[in-house]
């Protein structure tokens, strides 16, 4: 940012950005070449991993159906969760879900949502979301390190880690392998986030 007069330097008190360049762009100012980045490579392919996943789980759902019970409902309840671990996922989801809504919006809003709505609503409801994500952000990041350390100890691995996945948790055989509190699965999603986070 220039500090000289306005007289001298029209451009006085404003953000002079760099020149850089990024994988897959042009020497240009950061901001442009951010936006390369964004149109070129994380729209098109996050889009098609978006449509690829949503495919997978409905096709998954379609093959295995819901999961029932194995046998008549007891009566007896048993408490998986705590009060306070329950809080701190649902937190985490919620935020979650408003930053997913709101992150698909202004991604990919102009595509499929843009063209239905019209302008007027559009622009309204991308800055409405806009700021929805920004406030939710930093609650979202919060609750995340809650949930991490709130069920870290029993995401630890375990000797019968190795047995559920040599059985592939019975998906495909039906079988029902044991598993204490969180079988090998949901170990690897809860450490795979970590990692990706770290």
């Amino acid at each position: 940012m220039t500090t000289l007069p306005y007289a001298q330097a029209p451009e006085a008190g404003n953000l002079i950005q760099k020149f850089v360049q990024y994988p897959g762009t042009k020497l240009t100012n950061a901001g442009e070449a951010w936006r390369q980045v964004r149109n070129n490579y994380i729209l098109p392919y996050g889009g098609s991993l978006i449509v690829i996943a949503l495919l997978a789980l409905g096709l998954f759902y379609w093959k295995k159906g819901s999961i029932g019970l194995h046998g008549q409902e007891t009566g007896k309840l048993i408490e998986r969760f705590t009060y306070f671990e329950r809080a701190a996922h649902w937190t985490n989801a919620i935020a979650f879900c408003c930053l997913a809504i709101s992150g698909i919006v202004m991604a990919f809003g102009k595509f499929f949502l843009l063209p239905i709505i019209g302008g007027s609503l559009f622009g309204w409801l991308t800055y409405a979301l806009k700021n929805l994500h920004n406030f939710v952000g930093p609650l979202f990041a919060v609750s995340l390190i809650v949930v991490i350390f709130t069920f870290m100890r029993d995401n630890l691995p375990s000797k019968d880690d190795i047995k559920w996945m040599l059985k592939g948790g019975g998906l495909f055989s039906g079988e029902e392998v044991p598993s204490h509190r969180f079988n090998a699965g949901e170990k690897i999603v809860f450490w795979g986030g970590v990692f990706c986070l770290a």
